[in-house]
């Protein structure tokens, strides 16, 4: 079908609150985590007030200061969190935290053993954002260490949120969140010495990424390893159809200076890609962007994608789901079915990392 044709055929009800929806991470057991790629940016940074944007992060200079040693701070056994509706701050116990945020970004139906990677993990970011607040505290944030704005933090749920969440099962599933999150708690993650940013999402893409090829600098425990359970999983590919109209309208809105030629076939053409799949840089139109962009653009599940023309539509087929670095949630489901702890776990996604007692960081 001819291109200009299609465009005379539709009319454009794109709008970018529509690709925003989209992008917000929902708490389900469909959904494994809070995985929204704008707001990968802050987390890999750890930093609590990062501008939420599409563009890429490429200046090794913010990096190192971004991701410098911390002190840990010695209160270590309560958070400060701002309710992002209210904006009031409550305190919450360390514990009541990790079993809200392991609930709020985990499926409880998962083995005991990736609840506790995922505890571990939970607590380590939270420790880490705590620490910053008390050396570059954001005024957004009204005196808290975090909030539990999913779209820029890790997810989490307060008690009274849980029951509604689980429903009927609440006794059951709380019961075994709780347990394995008493049983790791103020066990961190360290890399030489000093606590990680351990980023995760739900399935890669059979492997993981390099950070390098995601948010343009390198982090030595954010490294590419082999995933390959991940491909079991029920959703790991994804299909997603858009019209050549709705490319355009989408693409116009977020680069007011791009242009399409009359010939929709050449439109998209990817560049180049990592040696996990992750697409690098696309030609879209007249730009050429990265892959994350492209994602962001589109709501895509993840940054490995393919792209094929079929005479109607475009045809977009993603790979996993997430940004593809770190802690595989699937993946570590499947490895506590293979019989590993859940310090295998994280030593297995995080490389060289230690598993150690955040007391042991105090002295």
């Amino acid at each position: 079908m001819v291109c200009n044709l299609v465009m005379k055929t539709y009319v454009i009800i794109i709008s970018i609150f529509t690709a925003l929806l989209i992008l917000i991470p929902m708490v389900t057991f469909l959904t494994l985590s809070s995985d929204d790629s704008k707001k990968d940016e802050s987390f890999i940074l750890g930093s609590s007030n990062q501008e939420i944007t599409t563009t890429t992060i490429d200046s090794t200079e913010e990096t190192t200061s971004n991701t410098q040693s911390l002190t840990i701070s010695d209160d270590y056994t309560t958070f400060k969190v701002l309710d992002s509706t209210t904006y009031e701050v409550i305190d919450v116990s360390a514990k009541d935290y990790v079993i809200g945020s392991v609930c709020a970004e985990m499926p409880a139906l998962f083995e005991v053993e990736a609840l506790k990677a995922q505890a571990v993990a939970s607590y380590t970011y939270a420790i880490r954002l705590k620490d910053i607040q008390k050396t570059t505290p954001s005024d957004e944030l009204h005196g808290a260490d975090f909030s539990n704005d999913s779209t820029k933090y890790q997810a989490f749920l307060t008690n009274s949120q849980i029951k509604e969440y689980y429903g009927s099962n609440y006794d059951e599933y709380y019961e075994k969140v709780s347990s394995a999150v008493e049983e790791v708690l103020g066990q961190v993650i360290v890399y030489s010495d000093e606590l990680i940013v351990p980023v995760f999402h739900s399935i890669s893409s059979g492997v993981t990424e390099d950070a390098q090829n995601v948010w343009g600098y390198s982090v030595p425990y954010l490294v590419s390893v082999d995933s390959s359970q991940d491909v079991s999983a029920n959703d790991f590919e994804e299909v997603t159809t858009f019209t050549p109209t709705e490319i355009k309208s989408k693409f116009t809105e977020t680069y007011s200076d791009i242009t399409f030629s009359s010939d929709c076939t050449s439109w998209i053409s990817i560049q180049s890609t990592s040696e996990a799949g992750t697409v690098i840089s696309v030609n879209v139109g007249s730009k050429t962007i990265s892959g994350q962009e492209f994602r962001n653009v589109l709501g895509l599940r993840s940054s490995v994608f393919e792209v094929s023309y079929n005479g109607d539509t475009f045809d977009i087929s993603t790979k996993g789901y997430g940004h593809d670095v770190g802690m595989s949630q699937y993946g570590a489901n499947q490895l506590a079915l293979e019989g590993y702890s859940y310090i295998d776990i994280l030593k297995y996604y995080y490389s060289g990392v230690e598993v150690v007692d955040i007391n042991s960081l105090q002295s």
